[in-house]
């Protein structure tokens, strides 16, 4: 699984057991949709950079911390552009 996905996952998770909240209640906080919320929880999607970052700012989220769990977790960046012309 995408350590990204899996990161804000547990980032979103974390936060809203910190924050007492339901998910409904975290997705308005968030200004996202329901649906919205819980894919990114379950890990089955990225956010668009915008989103991810109004999401930090709503919830109060430190992205060096988000990013420092990325890179304990195994994370490495990858040559995009080589993998792409790979696939074709």
């Amino acid at each position: 699984m995408n350590l990204i996905k899996v990161n804000i996952g547990k980032m979103l998770y974390s936060k809203r057991m910190e924050l007492n909240l339901s998910q409904e209640q975290m997705a308005e906080k968030c200004c996202i949709s329901v649906r919205q919320y819980i894919d990114l929880e379950n890990s089955k999607r990225i956010p668009m950079l915008e989103t991810f970052i109004n999401i930090t700012i709503a919830c109060d989220m430190d992205i060096g911390v988000f990013i420092h769990n990325l890179i304990e977790s195994g994370y490495e960046i990858t040559d995009d552009k080589n993998a792409r012309q790979e696939k074709k």
